[in-house]
């Protein structure tokens, strides 16, 4: 019966520990809901408590047969904790709250009524859908000469975070010098709605200009055109920026976007 009892009480925590990463054990998914404080002790807790499962169910079978201390199973599941929670702290260096700081190249982006559509039609410029904002070369049921604009996922946060943000936006946009360029930076909290947004840039490219033509909130998520506006004296190259997000006065970072400025025919 102890055999049994034992190797049930490692499979739990092992269980507990798969659901401390992917939610699907209900158990750990409503304590993640529901129990106050910071994201990583409540990550912490849980591996913990599943490594805490798996040593001690183990150290019962084992100690039939050798004499073990019982400091052993403590040191392995604080050295088990530790190492899992290396690959969240690499996937989010943010976790633990370790910052390098306000970035002094932080910038708001505010918002500006957008320029009038330009008299030559372009892929990126906007129609306004039931969905919210849409780039011309996705419109439906529209013949168009232009191929479709590639855009870019992002997780910010860990994507088994509860309030992980998923970002959707071009982090790749070829323009020439003196044109306005748009960029819909689709975000989504999963089943829960974005609250207060607040975007910002980091390293904007001195003359180069971000502002929010259009704001669209639909039930949960919320999409963002931002207009990219090129100086005409810029010199033709390559130059990047970031885009960080704000929701309810909690900074998820940011995500890069790179502006190629062609040289002109």
């Amino acid at each position: 019966m102890i055999y049994l009892l034992s190797g049930l009480l490692v499979v739990h925590g092992i269980v507990c520990l798969l659901g401390a990463f992917f939610p699907f054990y209900p158990p750990v998914y409503l304590f993640y809901v529901f129990f106050p404080g910071h994201f990583a002790i409540r990550l912490i807790i849980v591996l913990l408590i599943g490594a805490a499962q798996i040593t001690y169910g183990l150290h019962l079978i084992l100690r039939k047969r050798w004499r073990i201390r019982w400091y052993w199973p403590a040191i392995a599941t604080i050295v088990i904790t530790g190492l899992l929670l290396v690959y969240p702290a690499v996937q989010n260096p943010g976790l633990f709250g370790v910052s390098a700081g306000k970035d002094e190249n932080r910038q708001p982006i505010l918002f500006k009524e957008m320029p009038p559509v330009q008299a030559e039609e372009a892929p990126d410029n906007i129609v306004i859908t039931p969905g919210g904002p849409a780039y011309r070369v996705g419109q439906q049921g529209v013949e168009h000469p232009w191929p479709p604009l590639d855009t870019t996922k992002v997780t910010l946060g860990s994507s088994f975070e509860t309030d992980a943000v998923y970002v959707r936006y071009r982090d790749y946009i070829e323009t020439e010098a003196g044109e306005s360029r748009n960029n819909i930076v689709f975000i989504s909290m999963g089943n829960r709605a974005v609250g207060s947004l607040n975007l910002y840039t980091v390293n904007l490219p001195t003359g180069i200009e971000v502002t929010e033509g259009i704001r669209w909130h639909g039930p949960g998520p919320v999409s963002v055109v931002l207009v990219i506006e090129i100086p005409p004296d810029v010199q033709p190259g390559q130059y990047t920026f970031e885009i960080g997000i704000e929701i309810d006065g909690k900074d998820y970072g940011t995500v890069p976007c790179r502006i190629k400025v062609l040289e002109q025919e």
